[in-house]
């Protein structure tokens, strides 16, 4: 009879710790833990392809041509090509004063495979005088990341590539310096 009386009360205690008392109940999970996989956003929609943007800002002086070239096919050298990327900045303009800002970058794909892989683009950078003589390049500009799970970021330097005439440095996630001296 003990043993009885002493399964009831353990059993009562247990029974009392599961359901009884001021325990709260189950809920549904928030709007942003609702979803399928990594691609997906608020109420389960999958995230689309996004537009990352980064900028430099140029001190290469007043009237000279600037290039700056993102993408194309990947090199033996690994210090140009693309992935999981499109649209990327392809733009030549003439500067206009000695510190200038412009953006540079490209749409991520979200699609697929890319929605598991990082987007990332090297971007190759050209500055000439008036006169087409050329003042510097660079051809290791690159921006990287995966949305949602990682941010992006942008580099002046990947595999050793290097920059002539030219120096970049980073200064923000998204932001480097380009000057010439």
């Amino acid at each position: 009879m003990k043993r009885f009386v002493v399964s009831a009360a353990i059993l009562a205690m247990l029974v009392e710790g599961c359901g009884g008392g001021s325990q709260t109940q189950a809920t549904r999970p928030s709007e942003g833990f609702q979803g399928t996989n990594a691609t997906t956003g608020k109420q389960g929609k999958k995230v689309g392809d996004q537009r990352v943007t980064a900028t430099a800002v140029l001190y290469v002086g007043s009237g000279r041509t600037v290039h700056i070239e993102g993408g194309g096919g990947a090199a033996p050298d690994k210090s140009s090509g693309s992935n999981c990327t499109n649209a990327e900045t392809n733009d030549t303009f003439t500067t206009k004063d000695v510190a200038e800002r412009h953006d540079f970058g490209f749409i991520a794909k979200s699609g697929g495979s890319c929605s598991i892989q990082k987007s990332w683009s090297y971007f190759k950078v050209s500055v000439k005088e008036s006169d087409g003589k050329e003042v510097g390049h660079g051809e290791s500009l690159y921006i990287e990341g995966q949305y949602p799970i990682f941010d992006y970021h942008v580099s002046c330097i990947q595999h050793g590539a290097r920059w002539v005439g030219l120096t970049c440095k980073k200064t923000d996630d998204l932001k480097v310096q380009i000057s010439d001296h």
